[in-house]
């Protein structure tokens, strides 16, 4: 298995530099992230966790000059990322004997550059430093380049959109638009390539720096192994809190001075797992919705055990179908019996020594 991962990808450490340039002490990755040998499965948490370095300096309530900089420095890392990633693809003839797929890098390498210049001379003297990356062999091999290239260029047109509500000037936001519609040709482009739909979804969602994360992304995002410790590294850049999902270990919430862990559910049968990790998050954000909004500790940690109680009852048979039959009761008991078999009342025992 080949492991791409934010140690490998900051190959002089230099991202960690640039976010300290963007403001930051340290730099979704997208979103299910591994590079896996044969059967190729590329996430965007292998990428997101550099963008994130530089978005999580960034202000979503306070526009500015200031903060302006910083969403151009967030565009430049996108853009760094994308101009090496493609040079170094068509350096290796990653597309192989695939003409459109050796049309489309070619001309793509050559935007990623010129946008990479473009940025750096908007920005001037506040231009973060450009990193080294090592893409290992998705910029060698023909059906890793395809599939990492539509992964990046998804996850770049979302980004720009997310930055598009922060920007207080109009020059900065002409300079940002101009990139984020090339970008939107870009995917559409290798998603035909790839025989994907090239415009899948009505309106895009924008990337934002609030998400809930799965321990995987956590420790590509950090490089720390153990929960805790890695929620709080992210911590460091803005969240008060971060929740992070465990698979079929449960999920934990951590805080700057606490942290929650709850299990999942011990369902009898597991028919399909897909989808749970996104069942737990659409009743994780129902269940603090229904409180006001209001992300309190005791609210969150409610919200995570109606959140397994949902993700459980998705497992139990194909895709969405237990879910879609799902009533408010059934998840009220369900919420119930979670408690109930995650309680316990002793008293402390005697131990010696």
């Amino acid at each position: 298995m080949t492991m791409l991962n934010v140690d490998t990808l900051d190959a002089d450490g230099a991202i960690r530099e640039a976010a300290e340039a963007a403001g930051l002490d340290r730099g979704d990755f997208l979103k299910k992230g591994a590079l896996a040998g044969g059967g190729l499965l590329v996430g965007s948490a292998t990428f997101s966790g550099i963008l994130s370095s530089a978005e999580a300096a960034i202000s979503t309530t306070k526009r500015s000059t200031r903060n302006d900089v910083k969403i151009l420095n967030y565009a430049l890392t996108l853009e760094f990322l994308e101009a090496a990633f493609y040079k170094q693809a068509v350096a290796n003839n990653a597309f192989g004997n695939n003409a459109a797929l050796k049309r489309f890098a070619e001309v793509v390498a050559d935007h990623e550059a010129k946008h990479v210049k473009f940025l750096k001379g908007a920005l001037g003297s506040k231009a973060i430093k450009s990193p080294k990356f090592d893409f290992k062999d998705t910029v060698t091999d023909q059906a890793k380049f395809a599939a990492t290239a539509q992964v990046l260029e998804d996850t770049g047109v979302m980004a720009y959109l997310g930055q598009v509500g922060n920007i207080s000037v109009k020059g900065t936001l002409k300079a940002a638009g101009t990139i984020a519609t090339v970008e939107a040709r870009h995917a559409a482009w290798i998603r035909f390539i790839n025989a994907a739909i090239p415009a899948p979804k009505t309106f895009d969602v924008a990337r934002s720096e609030k998400t809930i994360l799965n321990d995987s992304e956590v420790a590509l995002f950090t490089g720390e192994r153990e929960v805790v410790a890695g929620a709080r590294r992210i911590m460091e850049h803005g969240p008060s809190s971060m929740v992070v999902k465990l698979g079929k270990y449960g999920a934990a919430l951590v805080t700057a001075e606490d942290s929650f862990w709850i299990p999942a559910f011990p369902v009898e049968f597991v028919s399909d797992p897909t989808g749970a990790g996104d069942s737990f998050a659409g009743g994780f954000v129902g269940a603090v919705a229904a409180h006001g909004g209001e992300a309190t500790p005791e609210v969150l940690k409610l919200a995570m055990a109606y959140g397994t109680a949902i993700a459980s009852y998705n497992v139990e048979e194909f895709g969405t179908e237990r879910v879609a039959r799902l009533t408010g009761p059934e998840i009220v008991e369900r919420v119930r019996e979670l408690r109930r078999i995650t309680a316990f009342e002793t008293p402390d025992i005697a131990l010696k020594g």
